[in-house]
């Protein structure tokens, strides 16, 4: 994985991962819709983060800049988290957001 994602690794917890990945795509453009999934596989936690930008113009420069995925209508990045967080009493199963 490209070392430009490393600050999202050390992530401390779900909410800061999200201002992380706004902060990220803000030069192409505003988030209109970021879904935040941790799944648990082996041990280890990974984040699933699936989002959408204000245009497919936007989308189009994130992807390219930042090496983003394109999975149906959204782009997706997927992270192995470097700790388990341990905020907001979520469950891995339970961890999605949609602002």
């Amino acid at each position: 994985m490209p070392s430009e994602f490393d600050h999202l690794r050390r992530c401390a917890s779900l909410s800061a991962l999200q201002t992380a990945v706004y902060e990220m795509c803000a030069p192409f453009g505003a988030v209109v819709q970021l879904d935040v999934l941790c799944a648990v596989q082996v041990g280890r936690q990974q984040a699933l983060c699936f989002l959408r930008m204000g245009s497919m113009e936007q989308e189009r420069m994130a992807q390219e800049s930042l090496h983003l995925r394109s999975f149906g209508d959204r782009l997706v990045l997927v992270l192995d988290i470097d700790h388990p967080w341990q905020d907001e009493g979520l469950t891995p199963a339970s961890r999605a957001m949609a602002p």
